[in-house]
């Protein structure tokens, strides 16, 4: 049995299997979901500003303007996910899979904010970005496989 406890102990989710849980606005702030398999998960507009995702599995979440500021996002597997318009300002993204996914889709990155986030080992190899997107600091999306879309 999985159970999901906000930062303060109290239950907000509990069930065998993660895969594909809505946790859409849900405020998950200080949380820690390290370990957990989420596959297609769905956080859009959560608050997850200081949560633990080391080492997740996260293939084809939705994070659709989800606050991950400060996050860890450590070896976390966000292969084919749905960063959109996300915050990750200071996020930890080291060593963390932004790339395609298994039928080749792409991680969305579109108007995502990831200024201060630390990147190395992180793989982005075909994840999409836009002219919104905000990357850290001597970034270069080219140089990391990254494509521009619209």
């Amino acid at each position: 049995m999985n159970e999901i406890r906000d930062r303060h102990g109290n239950l907000i989710r509990s069930c065998d299997d993660l895969n594909g849980m809505d946790f859409d606005s849900v405020d998950l702030q200080g949380t820690d979901l390290s370990g957990k398999i989420m596959e297609g998960a769905n956080f859009s507009d959560a608050n997850m500003i200081n949560s633990n995702l080391e080492g997740c599995d996260l293939y084809g979440a939705i994070f659709f303007r989800t606050k991950l500021v400060n996050a860890n996002l450590k070896r976390a597997c966000l292969c084919g996910a749905d960063l959109k318009f996300a915050n990750l300002l200071g996020a930890d993204l080291r060593n963390a899979n932004l790339g395609s996914d298994n039928v080749g889709g792409s991680t969305q990155l579109q108007g995502t904010n990831l200024q201060d986030c630390l990147v190395d080992g992180a793989i982005f190899k075909h994840a999409t970005y836009n002219a919104e997107t905000k990357f850290p600091k001597d970034f270069d999306p080219i140089a990391h496989g990254m494509l521009f879309m619209e």
